[in-house]
């Protein structure tokens, strides 16, 4: 179930243009920040117009979401989707967020009244984002799919998990996978856009690189090329991770939802005795 779901995930890009326009837009994102820095040189603007261009990106999750739900990839079928289900997927990513962020700083001040260092206390307390992805990373599909409001959706997706056991780890650990193909891939861009840049430190000895003050090294890492080349480096690789993450949550979620409702609507084989007690056939 979990790599024939990676094999549907992989045929909806081939088969339906509208799935990757969550991948196009995380792609435009980071080049318009880019310019904008340029052009400006405030990160904060950049930031700012950053996060107000990402206010649209629920609608394309959720529209992708609803091409897989409805197993019909038309634009009607994702504009509605994409409408209807904005709210349910903003709210429920942002209450999985805020889950992480009150578990991290609860275990954070744990962490501290038990002696252990700010330092070591912060590094440890960022683990609790690990089960929390792991327990509520359903929550938003089941929101648009399900049409769950937000506290619905991250309890059905706890619930999802437990009941999935094996074959949500399984699911996790391809998804690891893929986010470890993703850091390679933008990492060669990344190296194939700075090799020029980066060609005098090559060169150097290791005295030289030891010798250089930490102003040195900056001002060669943040020259316009690098910049540049690491929104290009997140631009090349989020147009086609994104949707491929995206779909292969929801194609998961829909087969598993669909195993789940077969099982249930199996007729039970048995009979009943004399006292009425059932007694069902092995």
């Amino acid at each position: 179930m979990v790599f024939h779901s990676l094999g549907k995930a992989a045929g909806w890009m081939a088969k339906s243009p509208y799935v990757w326009l969550s991948g196009l837009w995380a792609a435009v994102v980071p080049l318009i920040a880019w310019y904008l820095y340029e052009s400006f040189g405030g990160a904060m603007v950049t930031i700012l117009v950053a996060m107000a261009l990402m206010l649209v990106f629920p609608a394309l999750i959720a529209g992708t979401y609803g091409v897989v739900a409805e197993d019909e990839s038309s634009l009607c079928v994702f504009r509605r989707y994409a409408i209807h289900g904005y709210f349910r997927q903003l709210l429920s990513s942002i209450l999985m967020f805020l889950i992480a962020w009150f578990l991290l700083q609860f275990v954070f001040y744990v962490l501290l009244a038990f002696g252990f260092e700010i330092v070591t206390s912060a590094q440890m307390a960022t683990f609790v984002f690990i089960p929390v992805m792991f327990f509520c990373y359903f929550a938003d599909v089941i929101a648009v799919v399900n049409k769950k409001h937000a506290f619905a959706s991250v309890k059905n997706s706890f619930l999802l998990v437990l009941n999935g056991s094996l074959s949500v780890v399984i699911f996790h650990l391809v998804n690891f996978v893929l986010m470890i193909m993703v850091s390679v891939v933008g990492s060669v861009v990344f190296a194939a856009f700075t090799m020029d840049t980066f060609l005098p430190l090559a060169s150097m000895t290791e005295t030289e690189l030891l010798s250089m003050t930490y102003d040195e090294f900056l001002v060669i890492v943040s020259t316009s090329e690098v910049v540049f080349a690491g929104f290009a480096a997140l631009a090349m690789c989020v147009v086609f991770f994104v949707p491929l993450f995206t779909l292969y949550k929801a194609c998961y979620f829909v087969t598993t939802s669909a195993l789940a409702l077969s099982d249930i609507s199996k007729d039970p084989v048995g009979m009943y005795d004399e006292k009425g007690r059932w007694y069902k056939y092995s």
